[in-house]
């Protein structure tokens, strides 16, 4: 004890004050001390000087120590208060204890005075530690009480039977029971009529409570329908069980169960997934009507050829077919896609090139198309360009590069990086372009509508008359906003 502490004296014989001052010192204990003799010199010094400590010898000429412990503990509940007198039976003791004094001390054995003082000291610390604790205690139950009865979540506290115990206001309004009902049902009579995310029944070991109670692990983020007996509805919670302490023999103790209400949430969910499924039966339907009518328009331009003599005519409406069909296989491929926002080109390459072939080449076996093309996935921004440039690229090289009838091979790749660059090669080991046509002023139709796709896609493409003809495109395939 370090502290100087502050020592009131309640003595009418200032020798028995030095007597105990003296063995005060002998303790190796350093105070500084008022005497009194009289209640109301009592009074001022208890509010004046405010003593650390309180001795009182028992009885006084005009005054005495049970009156002012009394008064002590009117005004300082926690002042540690020693009476110390010179006899003392053990009734009075007892009676002294019971009044409040922390020890009693005997004049005659006035060398344990330290030892009191240093214990009534130490007793007065405790008991204020342990006001703050109880005081802390209730602040905070007082905000779980708070938090458990206004917050959104509903909660019920079940026993190791799986019976409820307690429940929150929330609680009540999700399962449409009375706080007074909730307790002491079993858990299955209070989850009545359950349901799984899918619909279907849950049985009464698959509840999250039972299973805490059966295994000791807690259950997250089960979505179920509980139904509220209040308005005779469903409403969809969000249940998280856990359990809470145990006991021996491998029984658990209470189990703590949330439920956040997301009947909203899943009600707009599910309208939602309806929506969207309605608008790909409606976007699956348009794809497949759009291809459709270009069979149709490519049906119409063939009857038409038919009708045609002009060979020069007649190689425009197959051109013409060519590129309908192009677009028509982009709309075949989406239509049979579950994924409307890309497709997958290395299929719609190899469908449109033997279409190709067998419109333009009497004898197919003449020519060998080679593909490595492999599942490349474009966007229906991307695709419908690229399929209408394979397809102007293919038709020149099987018109023209293998005049009278000779063998020959097309080779066609495409690749695509993972930042989106893409590049597609088109070559051909046929007679190849002279050297004196340039495909940038060219004016054929075809070549013409190849540089304006190039352009549409922000890409370049290039020539090399090396071994026939190759042409070589690179564009980034966009990311739409």
């Amino acid at each position: 004890m370090t502290d100087t502490i502050r020592i009131l004296i309640v003595e009418d014989l200032p020798s028995d004050e030095e007597l105990v001052k003296r063995e005060i010192r002998k303790a190796g204990i350093d105070f500084i001390s008022v005497r009194v003799e009289t209640r109301e010199a009592f009074l001022s010094s208890l509010h004046g000087f405010k003593p650390d400590i309180v001795l009182a010898d028992y009885a006084l000429p005009s005054f005495d120590g049970m009156t002012a412990l009394r008064l002590t503990r009117e005004c300082e509940p926690l002042l540690p208060f020693i009476i110390v007198t010179g006899s003392i039976n053990e009734e009075t003791a007892v009676e002294c204890m019971k009044a409040g004094a922390s020890d009693y001390v005997i004049k005659g054995h006035a060398g344990g005075i330290g030892s009191a003082i240093r214990g009534a000291l130490e007793m007065k610390r405790l008991a204020v530690e342990r006001e703050k604790a109880y005081a802390l205690l209730s602040e905070n139950e007082e905000r779980y009480r708070a938090l458990f009865e206004t917050m959104a979540q509903g909660v019920v506290y079940f026993d190791a039977d799986g019976v409820a115990k307690s429940a929150n206001p929330a609680a009540e309004r999700i399962l449409g029971v009375p706080l007074d009902r909730i307790q002491g049902l079993p858990c299955m009579r209070l989850f009545e009529k359950i349901k799984n995310e899918n619909g279907g029944e849950i049985s009464e070991k698959e509840l999250p409570v039972t299973v805490v109670l059966n295994t000791g692990k807690p259950v997250g983020s089960r979505i179920m329908g509980v139904y509220n007996r209040m308005d005779e509805s469903y409403r969809w919670v969000r249940v998280t069980a856990v359990p809470l302490g145990g006991s021996n023999g491998g029984l658990h103790g209470q189990v703590y169960m949330t439920m956040e209400d997301i009947t909203e949430i899943k009600t707009g969910q599910d309208m939602l997934r309806r929506s969207l499924q309605e608008k790909e039966v409606l976007i699956r339907e348009i794809h497949h009507r759009v291809k459709n009518n270009m069979q149709i328009i490519s049906s119409l331009l063939n009857l038409q050829g038919g009708y045609n003599r002009n060979p020069e005519l007649k190689g425009i409406i197959i051109s013409m077919q060519n590129r309908i069909k192009s677009m028509a296989i982009i709309h075949e491929e989406l239509y049979r896609s579950d994924d409307f926002s890309d497709i997958n080109f290395g299929t719609c390459i190899r469908n449109l090139a033997n279409e190709l072939l067998f419109s333009f080449v009497e004898d197919p076996s003449l020519i060998t198309i080679r593909l490595d093309v492999a599942d490349i996935r474009l966007s229906i921004d991307a695709s419908l360009p690229c399929s209408l440039i394979v397809n102007e690229l293919i038709s020149n090289a099987l018109k023209y590069a293998f005049p009278g009838g000779r063998r020959g091979e097309i080779f066609v790749s495409m690749r695509k990086e993972e930042n989106g660059a893409c590049t597609l090669v088109i070559e051909d080991d046929g007679v190849g372009i002279p050297e004196g046509i340039d495909i940038e002023k060219t004016g054929t139709m075809g070549l013409f509508l190849v540089r304006l796709l190039v352009k549409q896609m922000g890409g370049a493409i290039t020539l090399y008359r090396e071994k026939g003809t190759k042409f070589v495109l690179r564009c980034q395939e966009r990311t739409r906003v």
